[in-house]
């Protein structure tokens, strides 16, 4: 019998990252990735297995980035389409020509806990361009993954891309570049799906959690994957040494 779930494990269930070491970064009003730590079909046939961190642990939340990206498209950048920012950001290298943008407007989460930190925008001159802050905020998100990365001990063996700004195919990009991780883009309506198709595991419909990816997600395997590119890895690894020490400094300012 199955009685419920959470929103993030419906999401992770829907979009197919369901074995331990898969993992999902989830583009929306919060940005946040998930990393399943016990496969989901071993934790529903054994209540053991759940714990703090188990079956999946949250180990970057964004807190607002999505909300925060929108407020400076409204406010700063006269309401333009995204796909025209997200153009003009890629015309500008990594790191966005100097200026660096910290999301924190509702204060930190994780992986570092600052509820006083607030978001900050550093860097910019009379020569930077809108298509500067555009990329300086889409790179936001991506050195909030990089500062996670040391902490997953157990191995990232995939990623998936979820929510509504995972098809932007620049920001994909971008982020793949910083994380050096490869991405496979979900089909809409992740957590829906997922509490569909727990529904019907529950009532025998399904016999194995492999149907979500062999049969219920058959059509989405073949949207594209984002690849990221090893000088633009390279480089960003650079940059978030000194994007993490900004960060620390601001956050510890306030607290």
């Amino acid at each position: 019998m199955v009685a419920g779930t959470t929103d993030s494990m419906a999401a992770m269930l829907g979009d197919g990252a369901v074995r331990r070491g898969d993992a999902m970064i989830y583009y929306g009003s919060s940005g946040t990735l998930l990393i399943c730590t016990v496969d989901f079909e071993e934790a529903i046939e054994d209540v053991a297995k759940f714990g703090p961190n188990a079956p999946y642990r949250l180990s970057a939340y964004a807190l607002d980035s999505g909300r925060f990206l929108e407020k400076v498209r409204s406010a700063l950048c006269a309401e333009e389409s995204f796909k025209i920012l997200d153009q003009e950001a890629a015309r500008r290298p990594p790191g966005a020509n100097g200026i660096s943008v910290f999301p924190h407007v509702s204060g930190q989460l994780m992986p570092h806990a600052r509820p006083g930190a607030r978001g900050a925008v550093t860097g910019m001159s009379l020569s930077h361009v809108r298509g500067d802050l555009w990329r300086a905020m889409l790179e936001s998100f991506g050195f909030i993954l990089m500062q996670a990365q040391p902490s997953l001990a157990e191995g990232v063996q995939s990623v998936t891309a979820a929510g509504g700004g995972a098809f932007s195919g620049v920001w994909r990009s971008i982020i793949s570049d910083m994380t050096g991780w490869t991405q496979r883009l979900a089909p809409y309506g992740g957590s829906a799906r997922g509490a569909a198709f727990l529904a019907a595991y529950g009532l025998g419909g399904v016999q194995s959690f492999n149907a979500i990816n062999d049969l219920w997600l058959a059509g989405g395997r073949n949207r594209p994957q984002t690849l990221p590119n090893a000088k633009k890895h390279a480089q960003y690894s650079e940059l978030f040494v000194s994007w993490a020490r900004l960060d620390d400094a601001l956050s510890n300012s306030v607290l």
